[in-house]
């Protein structure tokens, strides 16, 4: 092995071991708690990863409907929320059956992706890699994606802000080198984990193109083709979700999450910068950061202000300087909080911020950069460590513990209840009735909610495992007609047998599937949803823009 190779192998494993310890710092102090403080956001998508689980276990892994969480009804969330990017936290369920810690090993694992990711994408644009590594750390600890990953537990948009900076590295890669992979790749992932975070993207990304075109007054045939390549490849590799997404939108009236846009709640601007508590904000390191970027501000290209200025006005309209009152009858009430645009403010302010530490120490003694470096990461994670700090303190004070036979759990978007080893698993197998719990029905269902939520003595349900659930009938006298609770779309196929006899089906007055027997005294009806040619056809698909990107790679190799 040559030495350059042991060098990089060298670096690597150091960027690899922070990665994992910073990744650890955010987590620690309430994980030794053993407890996760939870709310409505948590158990909606704790819901989600134990349904993929459990469809997973069974060898199923489309056209998954909720047949063992989300109230046992077959929703269809999982068919309208992607789930690509919880496999990891699947995977974590189904190794580590303590579900506190598998949660936070989730985290963990998600912390150390978004870190590498960080610094890779960073280290590119940059040609540095100590820009990649402060840029990345910056992001990891940044208060806005902490509060996301343990104030509000959005999974879908901790995630995706973890993929930003590959999306800034593929742009790039598309615009200098006319390559499409990167960002083909970036723009797909999170398409796949938030689909608001990826409206914003390509929104930006559409906006940030024509203003480029309009201050170098050309226009790039070579970048457009770019784009059009990443973009039909991302289409390909998207059609499994979007074609059934598709279908069961425009056959059913389903039950969306409000668009409706709610700015009113929005920080002044000064309070984004300066206001540390462990809310959405900045947090004090990525300003300190930012400010020594402005310092040192000759130092730094044309570019490289741009980005700034660009971070800066996602700031601003994140916050309520901006007249958001204007616009809420136009297009960005789907985008329903302002503040979303603050998580891209701060994955391109930590770039800039990790330029700015970059250029602090380029050309000075060792000596200088190691006790720089040294004294900058013990501000950062003592930071940090006291903001958990006085988070965890707060949440130990005012947030019980849920009882082990808790039936629901009381309402809030952020974390108001507590679970342990004990009481996690309350938060799928008992009454799933708070925000969200009812995302993603038909109108029809939701109109009856009443007929799915009771506690009906004559239906008892049994998941059976491969897409099955069976009901037992305990009074079958004449009962040649009857609606079971679960949720009937239309696009969905289903089968229906009665004491292993099929039977015909149709949409219930209540919204659930009406079943029909020849016969009466039916005593059991299992229902399995269909995995059809259509999906496996659009799963052959997805993998095409595959094939020119490996051909590509394996040129490179050969020469």
């Amino acid at each position: 092995m040559s030495h350059l190779k042991k060098q990089k192998l060298y670096h690597g494993g150091i960027v690899l071991l922070l990665s994992i310890v910073i990744g650890l710092v955010p987590i620690l102090q309430l994980w030794r708690t053993g407890l996760v403080y939870s709310g409505s956001d948590l158990q909606f998508h704790v819901n989600r990863i134990d349904e993929v689980a459990n469809s997973f276990s069974h060898g199923q892994f489309f056209n998954i409907l909720s047949f063992t969480t989300s109230n046992q009804l077959g929703s269809s969330v999982n068919m309208f929320y992607p789930y690509m990017t919880l496999i990891p936290a699947v995977i974590i369920k189904l190794i580590i059956h303590n579900p506190v810690n598998a949660y936070y090993i989730s985290l963990w694992i998600y912390n150390v992706a978004t870190f590498l990711i960080a610094y890779l994408s960073f280290k590119n644009l940059s040609k540095s890699s100590t820009t990649g590594i402060w840029g990345a750390l910056l992001l990891s600890m940044s208060m806005y994606r902490l509060f996301s990953l343990l104030g509000t537990s959005a999974f879908g948009e901790f995630i995706a802000i973890g993929l930003l900076p590959l999306v800034g590295w593929g742009y790039n890669r598309a615009i200098i080198q006319h390559k499409w992979g990167t960002l083909y790749v970036a723009v797909t992932l999170i398409a796949y984990t938030h689909l608001l975070s990826f409206c914003i993207t390509v929104s930006l990304l559409v906006v940030i193109t024509l203003v480029r075109w309009l201050l170098n007054s050309r226009f790039s045939f070579a970048e457009l083709l770019t784009f059009i390549k990443a973009g039909v490849a991302m289409a390909l590799s998207w059609i499994p979700f979007l074609i059934p997404y598709l279908i069961l939108t425009k056959n059913n009236h389903i039950e969306t999450p409000y668009s409706t846009l709610v700015f009113q709640s929005l920080k002044p601007f000064n309070a984004l910068l300066f206001d540390y508590h462990f809310s959405r904000d900045l947090g004090l390191i990525l300003v300190i950061a930012n400010i020594l970027f402005i310092v040192l501000w000759k130092k730094f290209s044309s570019v490289d202000k741009l980005i700034f200025g660009g971070g800066c006005l996602l700031v601003f309209l994140s916050s309520a300087a901006f007249p958001w009152s204007a616009y809420t009858e136009t297009f960005f009430k789907s985008m329903q909080f302002p503040y979303r645009f603050l998580a891209f403010a701060v994955v391109i302010l930590s770039y800039t911020g990790g330029l700015a530490i970059a250029q602090l120490l380029k050309g000075k003694q060792v000596f200088y950069r190691i006790t720089t470096s040294m004294i900058l990461l013990f501000i950062i994670v003592s930071a940090t460590f006291a903001t958990i700090n006085t988070y965890k303190a707060s949440v130990l004070d005012h947030y019980q513990l849920v009882a082990k036979k808790q039936d629901s759990l009381t309402y809030s978007p952020f974390a108001n209840y507590a679970v342990n080893k004990e009481t996690f698993d309350n938060q799928t197998k008992n009454a799933f009735i708070t925000y969200g719990g009812l995302d993603y029905w038909t109108r029809k269902a939701s109109d009856h909610r009443n007929f799915f939520l009771s506690d009906d003595v004559h239906l008892q349900k049994k998941h059976l495992g491969n897409r099955t659930i069976q009901f037992t009938l305990l009074n079958t006298q004449n009962r040649k007609n009857v609606e079971i609770p679960i949720i009937y779309y239309s696009g969905i196929k289903y089968s229906v047998k009665g004491d292993n006899k099929p039977l015909t089906y149709k949409s219930g007055k209540n919204g659930g599937l009406l079943v029909h027997s020849k016969e009466a005294e039916v005593h059991r009806i299992t229902v399995t949803s269909h995995i059809g040619w259509l999906e496996s056809i659009l799963g052959l698909i997805a993998l095409l823009p595959m094939i020119p990107l490996a051909l590509s790679k394996w040129r490179h190799v050969s020469q």
